[in-house]
């Protein structure tokens, strides 16, 4: 389809005798399928030629872009009957010949061609197969929307990736027939990623937004900064709040670096004791950045002195009750209490400030029954000491 034939129609008029009678005129005219003359008085579905002084005349056929089969007529007043040729119309397989998994710093050329072939099984006619090309997704652009194929079936184009690094997605396809894609990587390299603020919180309530994460991303050696790429957040006993829902954390999340090359996000600990934050560029093998956070019940605001020693404890005890594989039906009631609190240390701190008022003499008293016991086993190792000392002088 849409291929010139690789041959004319060839007509001759002959007398009685099989002498070529010239300058007698010949209408030629499709009569089935999808086509179009080139050449004569007209053009299109119907012209008309002069034989030449052998008697003959000719036309070029130029197939369509529907497929199936074709029928040209061409008739003279002085035959008795037409002349009927048949061709066929197909559509091309396609495939791919070179350019395809390339990779390049984003917002470059691609240093490959993209280059498609047609191979249609019959048919010999592979020059003029219009290609038409499609950036799918990376947000690249495209040396032109459409290429017709050369002699040998061949087409081309080429590829200037997405400013954002990540995958980049062409298509190229027949009109009206098959297509293949191509894949494309922008990949930054010979960049940076460094910290720019928000490391080391170690005052944060649980589930309370933390300062802004901030990272930097810059050409190496202290060069331009890197626009439009993308970070990846990753959270351990850390989350992100999910769009529009302020009670659902993610453990991972992205964001993309602004003109100075920076990005931020904002994390929330999840759980007393540590907490991480991990940031690193999309695609890239190097290692991440990492952000320490620490967040506790203790750091509630507006805790008093009693408050805050009771939150201390809990503390400790939701980090060790977490480790408890086999918890006991008291152990894993006092577990979710921790982790009321600590839902709500960030949200509602004056809530959790009552609850732990409330608790401020169970804690006590649980605290100077765990001093007591101490000091007597100290006491007793001591005796027993002194013991192995008198009889082992």
């Amino acid at each position: 389809i849409q291929t010139d034939a690789d041959q004319p129609l060839v007509v001759s008029l002959t007398d009685a005798a099989g002498v070529g009678i010239a300058n007698e005129t010949i209408q030629w005219s499709i009569t089935g399928g999808s086509a179009s003359l080139v050449g004569g008085t007209g053009g299109g579905s119907t012209t008309q030629v002069v034989t030449d002084s052998n008697g003959r005349a000719q036309v070029n056929l130029r197939f369509g872009a529907t497929p199936g089969p074709i029928a040209v007529q061409a008739t003279s007043g002085l035959a008795l009957t037409p002349v009927i040729f048949a061709a066929q119309a197909e559509i091309p397989s396609l495939r791919i010949i070179s350019g395809n998994n390339q990779t390049a710093e984003p917002g470059t050329l691609l240093t490959q061609d993209l280059v498609v072939s047609i191979a249609p099984e019959l048919s010999k006619a592979l020059g003029g197969v219009v290609i038409v090309w499609e950036v799918v997704s990376g947000g690249g652009s495209l040396a032109t929307a459409s290429t017709p194929t050369d002699g040998s079936g061949q087409a081309s184009n080429q590829l200037t990736l997405g400013a954002q690094a990540g995958a980049n997605v062409v298509r190229a396809s027949v009109q009206g027939g098959p297509s293949v894609t191509f894949s494309a990587t922008g990949e930054v390299t010979a960049v940076e990623l460094s910290i720019v603020s928000g490391n080391n919180q170690a005052e944060l309530p649980t589930n309370l937004d933390s300062a802004p994460l901030v990272v930097r991303l810059q050409r190496a050696g202290g060069g331009a900064p890197v626009a439009n790429a993308t970070i990846v957040w990753t959270g351990s006993n850390a989350g992100f709040v999910v769009a529009g829902n302020e009670t659902t954390l993610a453990n991972q999340t992205t964001s993309v670096t602004n003109g100075q090359g920076e990005a931020r996000i904002i994390a929330r600990v999840i759980a007393s004791g540590p907490a991480s934050v991990s940031a690193r560029l999309q695609n890239s093998p190097g290692d991440p950045l990492i952000f320490a956070l620490q967040g506790a019940i203790a750091n509630t605001a507006t805790l008093n002195v009693n408050e805050v020693r009771v939150a201390e404890v809990l503390d400790s005890a939701c980090v060790a009750l977490e480790a408890v594989s086999h918890r006991t039906p008291a152990q894993e009631d006092l577990l979710q209490r921790c982790r009321e609190l600590q839902n709500n240390s960030g949200p509602n701190p004056d809530g959790v400030a009552d609850a732990l008022e409330q608790l401020d003499p169970d804690v006590a008293l649980a605290m100077t029954g765990a001093g007591l016991e101490v000091a007597t086993t100290q006491i007793s190792n001591v005796n027993n000491y002194l013991i192995e000392a008198r009889n082992n002088p």
